[in-house]
């Protein structure tokens, strides 16, 4: 028996017409396409005869027609003509005119092909096909088709329900004319997702922004720790002379050291680099969300949770991950390292383009302008799975 289940499916020699499939065979005559089909088999439908009845219906067929091609050559070797003269016709038999006797009781003694002949019948040919009809078209989809399948291909091209599945959704049962199949599929391109109603901002816009963020904390140290800076150049300028001499020259390097208030001064200007980076970036986060750059670029940092301001706390842990490995830029460029890995994770993280500061105070980074409505911001924040941020 075929896995299709029974129903109205079209034609694949004439699609313009539909005919009913009970899982062996077509049953009743077509009806058009565009009709609506009724809800069972038709009213006229005969059911095919199954392999087994045709088989034997056919086996007697054959044995009734042997049996009529040998009866003409039976002689009429009856009792009535073995019987000798004088002697009686036996109980129960009576001889009609032409000799041949007829019988009121079972006799054993007619031939076994002339009574067969008598009592089996040839049935009528059927002239349904227990098979459905096979398409000169090969089934359309990834797999080949395996055992007899109603006209149309069950691998449909175009499907009625969205996320492109091949049944309804939520257990609706298929519409008449509609092929079963198999579950529906996710949609493997899913919408960005909008954090309280904003879109996220542009990986150009946020390196625009941190440029000019740099740019306006490199100005403050020029004001604040330019003189530490001066002092530092002086004292070790006679100590970078030396050391440059002697390499070109290809002396030893033994002896050189450098200036006692190197070490200090440098530390006392990481720190300072620090401080006034801090004091720059957290306030504004903690207050708008925005610094000077992101202000310009009209971006901004939001909690992901809501859209409340980010507060001091939440806006020092943010600025810990990223300001902090400023104090190891003269251990051999480690706070570079750190620092280009952090800005350079927004790039390849996803779905919300997080960097590592991002994501240890729980922040992300969303375009300002164009506000979105009310209802848009009471809406619940999703990422692109679907699942709660």
């Amino acid at each position: 028996m075929s896995s299709i289940a029974p129903g109205w499916y079209r034609d694949p020699v004439d699609p313009t017409i539909q005919r009913y499939w009970d899982g062996e065979g077509y049953l009743g005559e077509p009806i058009p396409a565009d009709a609506t089909p009724p809800p069972g088999p038709p009213a006229d439908a005969t059911p095919p005869p199954t392999p087994n009845q045709a088989t034997a219906e056919n086996a007697a067929e054959n044995k009734a027609t042997a049996e009529n091609q040998a009866t003409p050559q039976i002689q009429a070797t009856t009792p009535e003509n073995t019987r000798a003269p004088g002697q009686s016709t036996p109980q129960g038999q009576s001889t009609p005119q032409g000799g041949v006797p007829t019988q009121d009781t079972p006799s054993h003694h007619a031939p076994a092909g002339v009574a067969n002949s008598t009592q089996i019948s040839a049935p009528p040919a059927s002239p349904q096909s227990t098979h459905p009809p096979q398409s000169t078209h090969p089934p359309q989809g990834p797999y080949p088709p395996q055992g007899p399948y109603p006209p149309q291909s069950p691998y449909p091209t175009q499907s009625p329900y969205p996320y492109g599945g091949l049944t309804p959704p939520h257990g609706t049962p298929a519409q008449p004319g509609q092929m079963p199949g198999w579950p529906a599929y996710p949609r493997l391109v899913l919408p960005a997702p909008r954090p309280h109603g904003y879109r996220l901002a542009g990986l150009g816009a946020r390196f625009v922004a941190r440029f000019v963020d740099i740019l306006a904390v490199l100005g403050l140290n020029i004001l604040v720790n330019g003189y530490f800076v001066y002092q530092y150049y002086t004292i070790n300028l006679p100590y970078w002379q030396e050391i440059s001499r002697r390499f070109y020259d290809g002396e030893s390097m033994a002896g050189v050291e450098p200036p006692e208030r190197s070490s200090t001064l440098l530390v006392i200007i990481l720190i300072l680099c620090a401080a006034l980076w801090f004091a720059y970036e957290v306030p504004s986060h903690a207050n708008t969300g925005q610094t000077l750059g992101k202000r310009l670029l009209g971006i901004k940092v939001m909690r992901l949770e809501s859209d409340e301001a980010l507060g001091f706390r939440r806006s020092i842990r943010r600025w810990n991950t990223l300001g902090l490995p400023t104090l190891l830029w003269t251990c051999f460029g480690l706070g570079f390292v750190l620092q280009f890995i952090d800005c350079l994770w927004a790039a390849i993280d996803r779905p919300m383009h997080q960097a590592l500061h991002d994501k240890s105070a729980v922040t992300v980074v969303v375009q300002a302008e164009p506000r979105p409505s009310p209802e848009q911001q009471t809406q619940p924040n999703h990422d692109q799975q679907g699942r709660p941020a």
